[in-house]
């Protein structure tokens, strides 16, 4: 049997969607049920019934399961699979989190075979990433997925969205059953989480009637106005002539004389032929005792929705737009205001307003007077009570209708054609305050372009206030304004310096009867350029002629240079203007890009190679890896199971894995994990806010022990000798901070093996001897801000790092953008260390950040970045220790306290002596989309802000632990080096789960994660990654004043690849088979493990117990005989233990016999030598 399938909406007939061909025989396909949501209500939704169904009973699709999940409506929804007779309109949502939740569809076949089952479906970027499907023959007491093609999917992100095909034409069990069901489970990364969602449209089930008789009676789809006089109604399947033909089945509301009725049987439509239907007025359209040609009869009387007819050509246009209020209160107070331009009333029944996600209202039956306006809102009664005057109520997927970031509006007819139409942004020339900041927008001549945001004004109409803010409008007041406005075109330009000469427009918004005259000239209180050295202009007068609305072309000459440097900008501002008011972009921002400036030049002084990657779980993640050499096998924490993952490391170009650990039985979640002589130390959250555990185990995952820690062990390593394991616990607060444990370090000894660990060796380090300090610590710089904490509540441990020495560790608090130093010997805390702040104003200390510009702009700016590290290794040179971070920085978000807002929020208040030129930060092509906090910054208490502190430093640090001090910062160089990638720079600040240009830079941008440092060839390297962008910097960092750069590698790509690096180690030659000094990484997004080769990091021949005069020679050993420098009694071993060789009193032995790879050589005398094989 051969099938074919319309994989689009291309065909929209109801009925005939596919064709089963068996020899010469074809047989329709038969919808029966169809759900479209179109008319779903907001809120939570229970089981959702189908819109079309030929068995309605027992039919529907819920959201099955336990926690915080819930099931809604979605706007707008999709075309795809879309039937003919239904408009795009809303679509169905389930919210996460959806991990504990399936999505079943009850869908009875009785009747019907072949079955085929379609929808729609997309997902956020934080919703669930993949689906699971499975099917049910009775009721839902037993799932298969036993004969299907299709078992999962990788949903698109929204809005795209793409079509599944459930083909059950071969599960004969399928056929015929009145307790058919679908189920769809959710996993992949992010399934779990509280925020993000999954989206459905157009979920349609098809069938054969089964052989021996049709018994379901015909169901009348819709009905639709095509013309004055015609109406199309839509039917499942073929009728009799009879039952069409009779005038008595067919009836409207208010009466209407049916002069004619025309069947199409192939396209399943009657069309009624009318007298003539009243322009604006709803109709009812009844019809009954339709019959198929099995004899089956309609049941009831189909009643149709209003159906209008309305020719509306012009006259209507929006003349009033709040598409963001200021408040969060701002969904209930957008509205839109429609203005008649006419002196006659216009019928607005059946006139449509759309925005471009086919959202779609239309207007009833009702009467717009002369000049007059009507109000829309999507909230009417909080619309009705602030704003003070009447509006019509519309569906709350208004509250989508209304882009924040600029929208195309359209008034249709009822035949779908344009009345009128706006195109609004919230970039110039259309005003940018209306976007967040109090206004809205107003049209300025409704016989204007009113397309031109010159055309347009902010609202300057006290209401009131809302939340705090205040907001400007005049809904229901509409009075027009043809005076024109004059503007530049656009109020921002990007230019490369070596541009030459660059034109700036300047136009008009209307016709002036007059002529019209301003000066352009740059403003001297705003920019970083400099006249005469960056670039050449001259004020200047500009004229427009009577009647003429042509733009004027301005030059300014730029000046090239050969000098790196920092990107610049001007401010070029129209003034003192004649004939025309000026517009909203009365000032154009002209950015100049350094064309020099490229970055630190790469010295490759490591020959750095991507091996191999590894998937880790495909419904996973994969966040830390930590590496034993004696078994060869990496430990990956995989937090999204909650299981760590045991991998085979004996080939590092070709990972397996050989066991998943549970660890659910231990708490709530699985968050990080330590290898060392044999030992596995993973840690484990508590539940409900309980202190954690450590969970220990052999390399085969065998579970020995499990001891309770700190609250929230985020962290756990070992000292260096293996006698000790630490643990970083966060205690992080619960949403409400009714519950917020104190952070901590636990201390586990462990020296006297795996089998001895018990309760009695673990000891917690708190912070309670720095509560009474909290006035001097706050006044260091150390951020402590959480509602009523105390310091030891506040401080949140993130990170530790151990000292060669094994007697001192170091812990990053990365919220408190502080170190703290722990001895080791006592178990106490010794010092709290301030990280301070990084001036984003000096040139080495640059920035790209908006996510809104549309190129890379470097530039200083009036910031300070807290440096909040995650990460932290150590080192030491010439006896002085050092400490090497990764800022990444870390914002607080809880329910009754979330620190993030952004530079342009209007609550975000500058203070206007250090900013005179606040406006111009807010912008957000500025700093106005940047993530600062609020926490900090009022440096006098008086409500304003005097600093602007933004989270992370974009960089990676080295501080000498003796003094406290910062000795190195990489500056600008990772968003320098990954811009000018000739690969990555299509990434730029691009997040771990899109590949969005620049969408991280107004928020940490490439965000410094992980860090590991190591010894190579005799000089010290750190190795960061870049959590975001993804990928690993390698930099030579021997001097620790003065770090170079070596090498980017990233093995990410436009369409997959390994993403959202975290955990970062490095493995000697001598410690794995290859010979070669390996760096490993962890990427929790894409749920894989990447392995990077240093080609120029070998296994040397000095590879021998350190103190000692022995020797074993040569090493590698090339033609099978080996040397001892003295004869020993001796052991050889394979890197799996397996003891291969014997030997006694040997001054040499021959290893011919043995295979290629890498062999532990033990001596009687306690020598220990690795040995590679060749």
């Amino acid at each position: 049997m051969s099938k074919i399938y319309f994989c689009k909406p291309i065909l929209r007939a109801f009925i005939v969607l596919a064709f089963i061909f068996s020899g010469a025989e074809m047989i329709a396909q038969t919808q029966i049920h169809y759900w479209h949501f179109n008319t779903l209500p907001s809120g939570n939704l229970g089981t959702v019934t189908p819109d079309v169904s030929l068995l309605p009973a027992n039919a529907g699709i819920s959201y099955d399961g336990t926690g915080a999940g819930y099931l809604d409506m979605v706007s707008p929804g999709t075309e795809i699979n879309l039937q003919a007779g239904t408009a795009i309109g809303i679509g169905l949502r389930t919210r996460n989190p959806s991990a504990t939740r399936s999505l079943v569809m009850a869908l009875p076949t009785t009747g019907y075979t072949a079955v085929i089952v379609k929808f729609a479906t997309a997902r956020t970027s934080a919703g669930a990433s993949v689906q699971n499907y499975s099917y049910s023959l009775d009721g839902g007491t037993t799932y298969s997925t036993a004969g299907m093609a299709v078992t999962s999917y990788v949903p698109t992100v929204e809005p795209e969205y793409g079509l599944v095909t459930l083909d059950f034409s071969t599960i004969s069990g399928a056929s015929n059953n009145p307790n058919f069901r679908i189920r769809i489970d959710f996993g992949g990364t992010a399934a779990s989480g509280s925020s993000g969602n999954n989206r459905f449209d157009n979920v349609t089930v098809q069938g054969t009637p089964v052989t021996g008789g049709d018994t379901v009676p015909p169901v009348i789809l819709g009905a639709a106005v095509t013309a004055q006089q015609a109406i199309d109604v839509l039917v499942s399947e073929e009728l009799t002539p009879a039952a069409v033909q009779a005038l008595a089945n067919y009836s409207f509301t208010p009466a209407v004389a049916i002069t004619g009725i025309v069947y199409n049987a192939a396209a399943n439509k009657i069309t009624l032929t009318v007298a003539g239907l009243i322009v604006g007025t709803a109709y009812q359209l009844q019809v009954q005792n339709q019959a198929d040609l099995s004899g089956n009869v309609q049941s009831g009387v189909f009643v149709s929705g209003d159906l209008y007819y309305n020719p509306l050509a012009a006259g209507l246009v929006i003349s009033e737009i709040m598409y963001n209020p200021p408040s969060d209160n701002s969904n209930a107070l957008e509205f839109l205001e429609l203005y008649n331009t006419t002196d006659a009333a216009i019928a607005l029944g059946g006139i449509k307003v759309k925005d471009e996600g086919n959202f779609t209202y239309t207007f009833p039956e009702m009467t717009l007077a002369p000049h007059a306006t009507v109000l829309l809102a999507g909230d009417k009664p909080s619309a009705d009570a602030f704003y003070g005057v009447p509006f019509i109520d519309l569906p709350q997927g208004i509250s989508n209708a209304l882009g924040n970031g600029g929208e195309l509006l359209q008034v249709l007819n009822s035949q779908n054609q344009v009345v009128s139409s706006v195109m609004y942004d919230d970039a110039a020339p259309w005003p940018t305050t209306p976007d967040g900041f109090g206004p809205s927008l107003e049209l300025l001549n409704p016989n204007g372009d009113l397309n031109n945001g010159a055309n347009w004004v902010a609202a300057t109409n006290f209401v009131g206030v809302s939340l705090g803010a205040n907001v400007y409008a005049s809904p229901g007041v509409y009075v027009p304004n043809v005076t024109p406005t004059i503007a530049f075109t656009t109020d921002y330009s990007y230019s490369n310096e070596n541009a030459g000469n660059i034109t700036i427009d300047v136009a008009l918004s209307n016709v002036s009867a007059q002529a019209v005259t301003a000066t352009i000239a740059p403003m001297t209180t705003i920019g970083t350029a400099i006249g005469g050295t960056d670039y050449n202009f001259a004020p200047q007068t500009i004229t427009f002629p009577p009647n003429s609305t042509a733009s004027i072309p301005v030059t300014l000459a730029l000046i090239d240079n050969t000098v790196a440097g920092i990107d610049k900008f001007l401010v070029l501002e129209l003034s003192n203007v004649t004939g025309a008011n000026l517009g909203a972009a009365s000032k154009k921002v002209l950015y100049i890009l350094d064309d020099d400036n490229t970055g630190p030049a790469a010295s490759q002084a490591l020959d750095v190679e991507f091996l191999t990657s590894y998937l880790v779980d495909p419904s996973g993640s994969a966040e830390i890896v930590s590496y034993d050499e004696a078994s060869q096998r990496l430990f990956v924490l995989n937090s999204t199971a909650t299981t760590i993952n045991i991998l085979d490391f004996s080939n590092p170009a070709a990972l397996s894995q050989i066991a998943a650990i549970d660890m659910t039985a231990f708490g709530a979640g699985a968050t990080s994990v330590a290898v060392k002589n044999g030992i596995v130390a993973a840690t484990v959250v508590g539940v409900d806010f309980a202190d954690g555990k450590v969970v220990f185990m052999d390399t085969n995952g065998v579970i020995s022990a499990a001891v309770t820690v700190g609250n929230l062990p985020d962290m756990v390593t070992f000292t260096h000798d293996g006698t000790k394991v630490l643990t970083a616990n966060e205690g992080q607060p619960n949403a409400d901070y009714s519950i917020d444990p104190e952070g901590s370090i636990s201390v586990i000894d462990v020296s006297g093996g795996l089998g001895a660990i018990n309760q009695s060796n673990v000891t917690t380090i708190n912070f309670n001897a720095y509560d009474s300090q909290i006035a001097a610590l706050r006044a260091q710089g150390v951020r402590i801000f959480g509602p009523n904490a105390t310091v030891s509540q506040d401080f949140e441990p993130e990170y530790i790092t151990v000292a060669a020495d094994n007697l001192t560790a170091w812990v990053t608090l990365q919220e408190n953008n502080a170190i703290a130093t722990i001895d080791l010997v006592s178990n106490q805390i010794t010092q709290i260390i301030p990280l301070g702040t990084k001036d984003h104003s000096l040139a080495r200390n640059t920035l790209d950040t908006s996510d809104q510009s549309a190129a890379v702009f470097m530039a200083t700016w009036p910031i300070k970045g807290m440096y909040m590290p995650d990460g932290v290794a150590n080192y030491t040179v010439g006896g002085t220790t050092y400490l090497v971070t990764a800022n990444e920085g870390d914002a607080r978000e809880y329910d009754t306290m979330e620190e993030e807002t952004k530079v342009g929020a209007v609550d975000y208040v500058l203070d206007p002596t250090v900013f005179p030129d606040a406006a111009f930060l807010k912008n957000n092509k500025n700093l106005g989309r940047l993530a600062v906090t609020k926490a900090s910054g009022d440096l006098d208490g008086d409500g304003d802000f005097d600093e602007i502190h933004v989270f992370g430093t974009r960089s990676f640090s080295i501080w000498n632990t003796t003094t406290g001090q910062i000795v190195y910062d990489s500056g600008d160089d990772f968003e320098r080096i990954t811009a000018n990638d000739p690969v990555f720079g299509a990434l730029f600040n691009a997040s771990n789960d899109n590949t969005n240009f620049k969408n991280r830079s107004d928020n940490k941008g490439p965000e410094p994660e992980g860090i590991t440092v190591a010894e190579i060839n005799g000089r010290m390297y750190a190795f960061i990654t870049l959590e975001r962008i993804g990928g690993v910097m390698v930099y030579d960092i021997t001097n620790p004043q003065e770090a170079v750069f070596v090498s980017y590698k990233n093995n990410r790509t436009l369409t997959g690849g390994d993403a959202g690096p975290e955990g970062i180690i490095y493995i000697k030659p001598n410690h794995n088979s290859l010979g070669n000094g390996l760096v490993v990484i962890a990427n929790e997004v894409s749920a894989t493990i990447s392995v990077y080769k240093i080609n120029n990091d070998t296994l040397g021949t000095e590879e021998f117990t350190a103190g000692t005069s022995f020797r074993a020679y040569p090493n590698p050993v090339k033609d099978g005989v080996v040397f001892f420098s003295q004869p020993v009694d001796g052991v050889l071993y394979d890197m799996s233990g397996r003891e291969v060789l014997r030997f006694k009193d040997a001054s040499y032995t021959n290893l011919g016999f043995l295979s290629k790879g890498i062999y532990i050589l033990k001596t009687k005398e306690g020598f220990t030598q690795k040995l590679l094989v060749e």
